[in-house]
């Protein structure tokens, strides 16, 4: 789909934008905004290419469409998170910075003792690296399933002094199978919105359960539904919309505490900060992809799944920290 050369298209995707007086009235909008892609589906068929040929695979779905759209429109940084903005006006990579450290802060671990840290998901390991420079003390092992993204990491750590590159470790892994890892050898781990994608959810509390020490913490920024409102539409035909947020994983904030506790947690806390996190970045979305002359074709894809994904935002999502405690 072709966001700039449809201008009905672009019409309806802009309506689902807006703040409607109801819930009712924006699942309208948002069934509008579905019909209106399959209805100009074979007309502008270069956005739906892209976004069908990654569907069911969130590897594929972050190799080919999301990684090229983001670097291009959002941020070349390597950070590819929604951020925590204190203010308008903050960068997206200070925002990016802010939200990660809220996160492993949130933990209620001493940083500045020797901790090993275990970052998953940790994407192009920007958030691993923060973790080392901030907390000198502090060991990280980054890991994430996708070889492309940890050989990134590398280089970056590679290229860092290395009394740091040191500090950091990253490999190539399932976050639902942590059997590689020694059992008990984390004090603290984090998972930086990357939670909602695997396969699923409560697996991954287990697996993070089985790694930590006695008394460690999970910390997760992460994405649920709303309470009163799906994560996603009820019919099939809409899963593609969806990409990489398996049907298991449609938490909310009450059930994403039962299962931190079900998987062993205590002291659980699930904290909103979706004020400090949708809006903001949707607004800082608009300024950047509005100034953007960028005609990749790929950026076609991109722009449709960030239009639909806005209106998620605003209205079924919820942007949430959440801590557990094993017990000592």
């Amino acid at each position: 789909m072709c966001i700039r050369d449809s201008s009905i298209t672009s019409l309806v995707l802009t309506l689902a934008l807006l703040d409607p007086p109801s819930p009712s009235l924006g699942l309208a909008l948002f069934s509008l905004v579905a019909v209106t892609c399959l209805t100009t589906r074979h007309r502008h068929s270069r956005g739906w290419r892209f976004w069908s040929t990654t569907a069911g695979s969130t590897n594929q779905f972050y190799e080919k469409l999301f990684l090229p759209g983001w670097r291009a429109i959002v941020s070349p940084s390597g950070w590819m998170c929604i951020g925590y903005w204190n203010h308008p006006s903050d960068s997206y990579p200070a925002a990016s910075e802010q939200l990660a450290l809220k996160m492993i802060r949130a933990s209620g671990a001493d940083l500045m003792a020797p901790l090993r840290v275990l970052d998953v998901g940790c994407g192009c390991g920007n958030s691993s690296l923060l973790f080392a420079r901030t907390f000198p003390s502090i060991s990280v092992v980054g890991i994430n399933i996708s070889p492309e993204q940890i050989g990134q990491a590398e280089r970056s750590r590679d290229a860092l002094p290395q009394e740091l590159a040191r500090r950091v470790q990253f490999l190539v892994a399932d976050a639902t199978d942590l059997s590689g890892l020694a059992a008990g050898s984390f004090d603290v781990v984090v998972a930086l919105e990357c939670a909602f994608h695997f396969e699923s959810r409560a697996k991954f509390f287990e697996q993070a359960a089985s790694v930590l020490k006695p008394g460690g913490a999970l910390a997760c920024a992460d994405i649920v539904a709303r309470s009163c409102f799906p994560l996603r539409p009820s019919p099939r035909w809409m899963q593609n919309l969806m990409l990489g947020v398996p049907d298991c994983n449609t938490d909310n904030m009450e059930t994403y505490s039962s299962r931190l506790k079900a998987a062993g947690f205590r002291g659980v806390r699930v904290e909103p900060i979706t004020g400090k996190t949708f809006r903001p970045f949707c607004e800082y979305f608009d300024r950047v992809w509005n100034g953007s002359q960028a005609e990749l074709e790929s950026l076609e894809g991109f722009g449709l799944y960030m239009w639909v994904s806005k209106f998620l935002m605003r209205w079924t999502a919820e942007y949430i920290l959440a801590v557990g405690i094993k017990p000592a």
